[in-house]
């Protein structure tokens, strides 16, 4: 019944009263609908606002901010919780008290968006997908997930692809959750590396990643060289990364000091000390290393890391080195294009699919 309210024709009249220097502030959720409908509403938006910025405020969530202004939106300041009493008691509430908090909690921009959903079409009166579509959604129980995924993906593709600038994540909420909160993955960062601190082996929620790498870390030690070994050690190594990576400065913790102190040594092979190299070069945004890395691992054949994450990580290092137009697209014709799935897309492969048209463009 409030689908008018995400069409272009709607986002044309509230330009109409908006202030040149006022935002518009728009939820919506991500549950119960698809990817499909969810993007025609941010190609809606896209086309009629130069400048948004899309957080995630719930499990499936979100909320955004747009202006009519380039560079509207603005960066938020710390001092917005020592200024806005309101709001930093609501905030309260929920244990967010820092804006490392809320940065953890933004997903997306225009400039990360924008190629792709030029390619959508956009939610309007005259084609209502967004209402045509709803009820079907909801009837699958289907959930647009392809921001979360974008999120999750263990690179700094906003900070590269969007210019945005994240803090990472310092501050816990008071009561230690590690689920059931919005917070709840960057917590769970924290509280891996917590657990790797205290050499804490028991089995609690949330601890699986960092229980694994306790486990493989005994293997290598007991079989240093052995490939099978060395590669399940990897693994492990990525699963604490992917977990951590997207919200904290994870090259600065004692975990990947270890990490990398171990892949350099003769205990592990040869591909799986440059898999490490790679991820490292990724944590620390050397523009020059990742590419370099990265197309080593393309060019290879006993590469570990997956397709995906490779083409990613040398999209980034052209990207962070100023490429040309022409390069990016040459890239992604002839590197990316290839890992883009057809057929049944999932949100994971929508995600991927965003950052190859941010090559595009």
């Amino acid at each position: 019944g409030v689908s008018s309210l995400f069409t272009v024709e709607f986002y044309d009249e509230i330009s109409r009263y908006l202030k040149d220097d006022g935002l518009l502030c728009q939820w919506m959720h991500g549950y119960e609908l698809s990817d499909e409908l969810l993007l025609s509403v941010l190609a809606a938006l896209d086309s009629r606002f130069p400048d948004y910025r899309v957080y995630r405020v719930g499990n499936r969530d979100w909320l955004i901010l747009a202006s009519k202004q380039e560079d509207g939106v603005g960066e938020l300041h710390g001092e917005v919780f020592e200024q806005w009493t309101d709001f930093a008691a609501d905030a309260a509430l929920l244990g967010i008290h820092h804006r490392s908090q809320i940065d953890a909690l933004l997903v997306a921009n225009d400039e990360m968006l924008r190629p792709y959903l030029r390619t959508r079409q956009a939610n309007s009166d005259a084609r209502p997908i967004l209402d045509n579509g709803a009820e079907k959604a909801r009837f699958f129980r289907r959930s647009a997930e392809a921001l979360l995924e974008l999120r999750f993906i263990p690179l700094p593709l906003a900070e590269i692809f969007g210019g945005l600038e994240r803090r990472p994540y310092t501050e816990r909420i008071p009561d230690r959750r590690t689920d059931e909160h919005v917070l709840e993955e960057p917590e769970r960062a924290l509280f891996l590396m917590r657990l790797f601190d205290l050499d804490d082996h028991g089995d609690y929620v949330g601890s699986a990643a960092i229980g694994s790498y306790f486990t493989q870390r005994a293997n290598l030690a007991g079989k240093p060289g052995d490939a099978v070994i060395a590669k399940a050690w990897l693994d492990a190594v990525y699963g604490v990364y992917y977990e951590a990576a997207p919200w904290i400065r994870l090259e600065q913790t004692p975990f990947w000091a270890e990490v990398l102190e171990t892949a350099r040594s003769n205990r592990v092979t040869e591909p799986v000390r440059r898999a490490v190299e790679l991820f490292d070069a990724a944590l620390r945004q050397d523009g020059g290393q990742m590419r370099a890395l990265a197309m080593a691992e393309i060019e290879s054949d006993d590469s570990l890391v997956h397709g995906r994450i490779l083409t990613l990580t040398a999209a980034l290092g052209l990207a962070a080195d100023g490429a040309s137009v022409e390069e990016r697209r040459s890239f992604a014709a002839e590197f990316m294009r290839e890992h883009v799935a057809e057929g049944s897309i999932t949100s994971e492969d929508i995600a991927y699919e965003i950052m190859v048209a941010w090559m595009e463009q």
